[in-house]
């Protein structure tokens, strides 16, 4: 079984990059001569390539194994890293951002897949929540992180340290993980089109997909948009911006270790479903505080926390089941559901962006995202249920 720590240090690799830079952003648009619009695709880009490089790493996997494409997304992560390191113009630093995104999302990707191909599936809920929880402390403390290293040491520095995890990452991967998976050797684009259709026409697999999309990344809107929330309509320093951003994701850290303990005694379905619903009257109240302009730092702040922290109570649960619903194409179910959740992150951070990044606009955004989610929720258990009454 591959050591959980290693899994930790890889998957963090993906969205650490993106938490960690947000608080520069309008640094690194002023450095570039750039508008917080444009300066913005830097998320969304990376926000997209996440979603695309996981539907070639699925398939890649399932045929020839986790240990090489992870270790060739590494490779990607780092070398693209250090390319928007060095950008000078904020052209390059958006596609350089996309290419390191398709690298770091091998780790999030193909750690997800040796979990499940070593456990079954109440283990599994149970590792990844333990695992979700760890990653998500690092991106709890980057918004903190790189608000002070932009602060002190410039934005660039922000984009270096991912450069060096990747480094860090590439070692450990090489050294202690070893392949999990059963490859069956066979990769053409028929084959991987053929079982893409095959997963995506299960009415299980399509809801839980949608939900779990819906339910967690309509967050990447609030991410892109937090630091022009914190100084532009709650006048706040860049730092104390980033100390804020990293209370409200530690929610979802609450939400994972919470999962880790609840899968042992409820049902999965009814965790989702209040887990989800939490989500939801949270948003509720933040859209109602925007409209009112009851934007106190605090009251905004404890809301999205309350939000993160259903996030984090769903994300494990959806993520398993959908990986499960078909025999020996763990990799390329996983890959699906993970583009389905940048998908809707990259529709989540682009209305954002569209909106100017107002609170009202992601607070909407958040709502709407948990509605349908529930929606979806809803209608995954209810395919279950026809399908396990089928002799």
């Amino acid at each position: 079984m591959p050591p959980s720590w290693v899994l930790v240090s890889v998957t963090l690799s993906g969205t650490l990059a993106m938490h960690l830079f947000v608080p520069a952003l309008p640094a690194a648009s002023q450095a570039l001569g750039a508008s917080a619009s444009v300066i913005s695709l830097a998320i969304t880009f990376y926000v997209g390539g996440l979603g695309l490089g996981q539907l070639v790493y699925g398939p890649v996997s399932d045929a020839f194994g986790r240990r090489a494409p992870l270790l060739l997304g590494l490779a990607l992560y780092t070398v693209a890293g250090a390319v928007a390191a060095a950008s000078t113009r904020a052209d390059v630093l958006i596609v350089a951002r996309l290419l390191q995104a398709c690298g770091g999302c091998a780790g999030m990707l193909l750690c997800r897949a040796m979990i499940r191909d070593t456990c079954d599936t109440p283990e599994a809920i149970t590792r990844l929540a333990i695992v979700s929880a760890m990653v998500i402390l690092g991106p709890a403390v980057a918004p903190l992180l790189g608000g002070l290293m932009a602060a002190h040491w410039g934005w660039r520095s922000v984009l270096m340290l991912p450069v060096a995890l990747g480094l860090l990452n590439l070692a450990l991967a090489w050294q202690l993980l070893p392949e999990t998976g059963a490859p069956h050797g066979r990769l053409n684009a028929r084959l991987v089109l053929e079982q893409y259709r095959d997963i995506a026409s299960l009415p299980v697999f399509r809801s839980y997909a949608l939900a779990g999309s819906l339910s967690s990344t309509s967050l990447y809107a609030l991410i892109a948009s937090a630091p022009f929330i914190f100084s532009r309509e709650l006048d706040l320093p860049i730092e104390q911006g980033g100390t804020c951003l990293s209370i409200a994701v530690i929610g979802i850290v609450a939400g994972n270790v919470a999962a880790a303990s609840l899968m042992r005694r409820a049902r999965v379905e009814t965790v989702l479903l209040a887990a989800n619903a939490w989500c939801a009257l949270s948003a509720l109240l933040l859209v109602i505080a925007a409209l009112v302009h009851a934007q106190s730092a605090a009251l905004v702040v404890g809301l999205m926390t309350l939000f993160c922290t259903g996030v984090g109570l769903c994300t494990p649960a959806s993520t398993i089941k959908a990986m499960s619903v078909k025999e020996g194409a763990v990799g390329s179910a996983s890959g699906l559901f993970g583009a389905s959740q940048m998908l809707f992150g990259v529709i989540s951070t682009t209305l954002s962006a569209a909106g100017d990044g107002r609170l009202i606009v992601v607070a909407t955004i958040l709502l709407g995202g948990a509605l349908l989610a529930q929606l979806f929720f809803q209608r995954a258990m209810r395919a279950e249920e026809r399908l396990a009454a089928t002799p």
